[in-house]
């Protein structure tokens, strides 16, 4: 069986798809953290619930994208 061959340019390509991935995910919940404490040194408590569950959605969501990510590696 033979299977094709990635070319260095492709490899690299797919790895900066990746970083770029994990990038916006970090950036994504530095955003929402931000938001979390402006909201609770404010004292608003609904906002500062709303994003502290918005923070855990993408918590999760970002370990279900890596391990999807090393599932298809």
């Amino acid at each position: 069986m033979v299977f094709p061959v990635e070319t260095e340019e492709r490899v690299k390509r797919k790895a900066l798809d990746v970083s770029r991935d994990h990038l916006r995910e970090v950036v994504d919940i530095s955003r929402k953290i931000s938001q979390l404490v402006s909201a609770f040194v404010d004292g608003d408590e609904a906002s500062a619930k709303t994003f502290f569950s918005s923070f855990i959605f993408l918590r999760i969501f970002c370990a279900l994208s890596v391990s999807f990510q090393n599932a298809d590696s």
